[in-house]
């Protein structure tokens, strides 16, 4: 428990849901039912074909579906975290390297 978070969500009379991914972008339990509930309520609002809601975008590459586009826009960014948190661990391991003898063990590529 977080006191800030919880102070927060008192004073605003509001409800925090963690929103968890794995590191392969698959979405955690309440995650999953907080985006079923906005896509309900875009559904109810006549909203989640892409082409009658965002008229300036007909669709996009792969979907004209509202819960479709941003399940994938969320695993897209997870994956991206992913890669760019390895290269940052590749480029330490990489200027320890450089450095000479190595203070620390070099993480493997393939664990």
């Amino acid at each position: 428990r977080n006191p800030w978070i919880e102070a927060a969500i008192r004073a605003r009379n509001d409800m925090f849901a963690p929103f968890v991914l794995s590191s392969n972008g698959a979405l955690g339990a309440r995650a999953n039912a907080f985006l079923k509930q906005v896509f309900g309520f875009v559904k109810k609002e006549g909203r989640l074909g892409m082409r009658s809601s965002h008229p300036r975008r007909a669709s996009t590459w792969s979907t004209t579906w509202f819960s479709t586009f941003w399940r994938q826009r969320i695993s897209t960014a997870a994956t991206a975290t992913s890669a760019a948190f390895v290269d940052r661990v590749l480029r330490a391991d990489q200027a320890a390297a450089f450095e000479g003898p190595r203070s620390r063990e070099l993480h493997s590529r393939f664990p």
